[in-house]
């Protein structure tokens, strides 16, 4: 080991010597009064060769030489830094006494990654000001902008091991991978390379300071290999499809001014000491950009300990913060999420887990004498998920820029009422709109809510309510078992609704009045007791799902003026008994999907089926008593998908299916026993039939086994079929 460090440190030596020697005798050292302090470090060095050559004959026998070499290997690299910080002082006062002259030349490098450059290098210190590293390197590229800057690029064959090369791009064209000396990875500051350094060149780059990984290369896996490099101080992968492996150990790698820059959603932090870093760890990473995870906040000790990862320093537009579910102990859940407070350019936050019982004061956090500003005025996305201890949702209603709300699994809120609109503080405003920017709203698995009450006076906190959720477009309601009342007094025109989802609410009572809701495009509906009021007014509505309503008996009239209407969905409605309800459906709807209904009737009730010319795609559900197929289907002439499902009474299907020459795709499902198809030459007429798809229909897979029962030549000219049941278990294809 000590010989591989004297035979690269010797090297290093004599390119400072001949760095002094150089700049002692160069004009400007004289014009700076450098000339004497340059000569004196050149003989410096020039003992330090002179010492080198002596511990050479020691060094395998003497474990004192052998750290003592690998120290100085550090020493030597400081030196070479102090030199090239020279060099660019010297080469910025050279470029400055051009004066304003002009000259164009092709530029390979951009202004971003030539600051960070100069950041990696060291060349840019930070002032006693507020000003950034980038606000400072900003400031230098204005002043440096018309001089020449230029790009060296090396050819691979003429690089040797005696090489003084220090900054390197390389590029990988899928043909012939590169190869750099090792001697010379060891001395690289600078690396642009769309090739995989830590696997598929496996790289020694223990003194670079700058790395950016191009795009256009495989996927490169960032290794712990990635901890060895201690003078890292700028990485960037942002262009790159990028794979961790393990979790990294940012903090001990990168140095004050460093910066991180990953692809979306690759940041990802572990805390605690078996499984990552701990979270004050990240407090040195003030230049920290982007997205940001941080797992495992559990393992955080203590409110200090997180405060110390300073995110309110930090720039970051996206913010992750996730517990482990299954734990057990001290539960400080509070104290720390508290001491995270974020930065107010934030964008979007996700908090995942959670255990406390409040939400942190920063995220409410108002700024300012007049209660309308607030920390995180930029929040457009929130996602609390799994947050089960919380008893109440926090006042978001005021955020001027929240457009996404996502909760899921806060089982313990019971009431969604005044606390979720607004604080009861004074606003300084005569009228309020509470979420004002609003678009999607989406509440999961609140198991115990209750209610859903809309604002009052008292809860304006002085202000009148203009209007409440004026830009939501889009509404999911999802499996809230226990909610009986939704008094938010009905939507009207000024709102901008347009899918409406309600989903498992078996208790709900009364869904608000939709009437005059002219934006609603898609309705669902499903386990809910009652259909709201008001379907007939809204007049863009396209989608309409009904599933699982039991106390549904008939269908609203109104919706037959639904001329906008193309898909409806009416299904699992037991007691449903379906009147004549199409109306001017049969000039607009191009998929239905219905059935099956109450088990008392004798007949599809659907008389005027065979009216829509317009239907495209069809499903049917039976039931028992069904002894046949609907015979209006014979007249749906532009139908492409036809599926059946559950006619358990049907035997043969009927011969007028060849009238459907249109029909792509045929599905049968859940036919007991059914045995026969169409006869051969209706099954010929099928000529755009593509698709065959029948699945537990055993009478029919047996008549059509081995490709040589009964039916099998009646379909055997269909490109794909896909045939099986559940005994069998996975269907076999043609």
């Amino acid at each position: 080991m000590a010989e591989v460090v004297l035979n690269f440190v010797n090297p290093l030596i004599e390119h400072a010597i001949s760095k002094a020697i150089s700049f002692a005798g160069a004009r400007i050292s004289l014009a700076w009064g450098l000339k004497k302090e340059l000569k004196e470090l050149a003989e410096r060095l020039i003992f330090i060769k002179g010492v080198l050559q002596a511990a050479e004959e020691r060094q395998e026998s003497n474990q004192a030489v052998r750290i003592w070499l690998q120290q100085l290997n550090d020493v030597a690299y400081e030196a070479v830094d102090a030199l090239d910080e020279y060099a660019y002082e010297v080469l910025k006062h050279k470029v400055q006494s051009q004066g304003r002259r002009r000259e164009q030349k092709d530029c390979v490098i951009g202004k971003n990654d030539l600051i960070q450059l100069w950041m990696a290098q060291g060349f840019l210190h930070k002032s006693t000001s507020l000003a950034t590293m980038e606000d400072i390197g900003n400031h230098y590229f204005n002043e440096l902008s018309n001089c020449l800057f230029q790009d060296i690029e090396c050819d691979f064959c003429n690089i040797d091991e005696n090489s003084t090369i220090q900054h390197l791009r390389v590029e990988y064209d899928g043909e012939v991978l590169p190869t750099i000396p090792r001697s010379i990875a060891q001395r690289l500051h600078s690396l642009f390379s769309n090739v995989d350094v830590f696997c598929s060149m496996a790289l020694d780059l223990r003194n670079l300071r700058f790395l950016k990984l191009l795009k256009g290369g495989k996927k490169i896996e960032l290794t712990p290999s990635l901890n060895k490099l201690k003078h890292l101080r700028y990485l960037d992968a942002s262009e790159t499809s990028v794979k961790l492996e393990a979790y990294i150990f940012l903090s001990p790698i990168l140095c004050l001014y460093s910066t991180v820059n990953f692809p979306s959603n690759i940041i990802k932090i572990l805390c605690g000491y078996k499984k990552g870093i701990w979270v004050e760890e990240i407090g040195c990473l003030n230049q920290l950009r982007g997205e940001l995870a941080i797992s495992h906040l559990d393992c955080a000790r203590s409110k200090f300990e997180a405060s110390k990862a300073n995110l309110r320093e930090k720039k970051l537009y996206k913010l992750e913060f996730t517990w482990n579910v299954d734990r057990k102990g001290n539960i400080n859940d509070e104290e720390v999420i508290e001491s995270l407070e974020p930065h107010s350019n934030l964008k979007s936050l996700t908090i995942e887990n959670y255990r406390g019982k409040n939400f942190p004061s920063w995220l409410v956090r108002s700024i300012g004498c007049s209660g309308s500003s607030f920390l995180l005025n930029n929040l457009v996305e929130l996602k609390l998920l799994h947050c089960y201890e919380c008893t109440c949702i926090p006042s978001l209603g005021l955020l001027p820029s929240l457009k996404v709300l996502h909760i899921d699994y806060m089982t313990q809120v019971r009431k969604m009422g005044h606390k979720l609109y607004v604080r009861n503080q004074s606003t300084g405003v005569e009228s309020i709109t509470l979420f004002p920017a609003l678009k999607k709203l989406k509440m999961w698995h609140l198991k115990k809510l209750e209610e859903w009450v809309e604002v009052d006076e008292d809860t304006a906190a002085g202000g009148e309510v203009e209007i409440v959720f004026p830009g939501l477009e889009e509404l999911v309601i999802f499996d809230c078992p226990e909610l009986k009342i939704w008094s938010m007094g009905g939507f009207s025109s000024n709102h901008k609704l347009s899918n409406l989802s309600i989903w498992e609410c078996p208790n709900l009572m009364v869904i608000p009045n939709i009437d005059g809701l002219s934006s609603l495009k898609r309705i669902e509906l499903g386990g809910c007791k009652e259909l709201p009021t008001g379907l007939g007014s809204c007049i863009s509505l396209q989608e309409l799902i009904i599933y699982n309503v039991p106390n549904l008996i008939s269908i609203p009239e109104d919706v037959g003026i639904l001329h906008s209407l193309t898909s409806l969905t009416i299904q699992n409605c037991d007691k449903l008994r379906i009147q004549e309800f199409l109306g001017g459906l049969t000039i607009s709807l191009k998929e239905l999907r219905v059935g099956p209904f109450c088990r008392d009737l004798e007949e599809f009730p659907l008389p005027r089926l065979n009216s829509i010319a317009s239907l495209e795609s069809l499903a049917l559900w039976g039931w028992d008593k069904l002894k046949s197929l609907p015979h209006q289907l014979q007249h749906l002439t532009a139908l492409k998908k036809l599926e059946i499902y559950s006619f358990k009474g049907v035997e043969a299907l009927p011969e007028w299916l060849g009238n459907l020459s249109s029909i792509r795709r045929l599905e049968i499902r859940y036919c007991p026993n059914l045995m026969c198809l169409p006869s051969l030459e209706a099954m010929g007429r099928l000529s755009n039939l593509q698709l065959l798809y029948a699945w537990d229909c055993p009478k029919l897979v047996e008549r059509c086994a081995n490709k040589s029962g009964f039916e099998w030549s009646k379909i055997s000219h269909i490109p794909n079929i896909i045939i099986g049941d559940i005994e069998q278990g996975e269907p076999w294809r043609c």
